[in-house]
C-alpha cells in the first residue's frame, strides 16, 4: 500500500481515493487487519499505522494496493489525538478493504465498520462512506444513518459490499454527514 497521485489512480488495479472534508484537515491511519498467521485482528493505538498521510480541507489522497491486500483505516480530525477505547483499540468508523482475496475467487469486498466502537459504547464520531462499482458503505457522523455497515460481530449478517472479480477504484468521503 503505497501513495499515488491522482492522475496515477487509472494505472492500478486496486485504490482507495480518500475525499477530504470541507471544513476540517483529516488524518489516516491505514493498516493490515491480518497478523503473521493471517487471523483478523483490530489495530491498537500503540500500532504504528503501515501508511499515514493527511487529507487538507477540500483535497483529496490517492492510495494503490496489491491484489490480496486486507486491510483497514480509520480518520479523525488533524490535531486531535486517535481515538482509542480504554483497551487501546482504535475506535472510529474504520474503512475495511479486501482486494482479490484468493480464498473468495478473487473477489474483493468493502464497507465502514462500527462494530469496535459500539462495543466501547461510542457513537460520536465522523462519518465516513465508501463507493465502489455503484455500490456505497456509508455511516453518517454520530451514527445518525448507515447502509451496508458493519454494527456488530455477528458475521452471519455482516457482508457490507462484495464485488466479483476485476479492478477497483474505491472513493472514499470523510467526515460524511448523510
Amino acid at each position: 500500500m503505497f501513495l499515488i497521485s491522482d492522475d496515477d489512480v487509472p494505472k492500478y488495479k486496486y485504490t482507495i481515493t480518500v475525499v477530504g472534508s470541507d471544513t476540517d484537515d483529516y488524518r489516516v491511519g491505514m493498516w493490515n487487519t491480518c497478523d503473521e498467521g493471517h487471523r483478523p485482528r483490530s489495530p491498537r493505538v500503540t500500532d504504528v499505522f503501515p501508511l499515514e498521510f493527511t487529507v487538507p480541507v477540500g483535497s483529496r489522497r490517492s492510495v494503490a494496493f496489491d491484489g490480496g491486500s486486507h486491510g483497514g483505516f480509520v480518520t479523525y480530525q488533524s490535531g486531535s489525538a486517535i481515538p482509542h477505547s480504554a483497551a487501546g483499540v482504535v475506535l472510529g468508523f474504520w474503512g475495511e478493504f479486501v482486494f482479490a482475496h484468493e480464498s473468495s475467487g478473487e473477489s474483493s469486498a468493502f464497507d465502514v465498520c462500527a462494530f469496535e466502537a459500539l462495543r466501547a459504547g461510542h457513537a460520536q464520531f465522523s462519518g465516513l462512506r465508501i463507493d465502489g462499482r455503484d455500490e456505497v458503505s456509508f455511516i453518517a457522523t454520530n451514527l445518525t444513518s448507515q447502509a451496508n455497515a458493519i454494527l456488530s460481530g455477528d458475521v452471519a449478517t455482516n457482508h457490507g459490499c462484495v464485488l466479483s472479480s476485476g479492478p477497483l477504484s474505491l472513493v472514499a468521503t470523510v467526515d460524511y454527514r448523510g
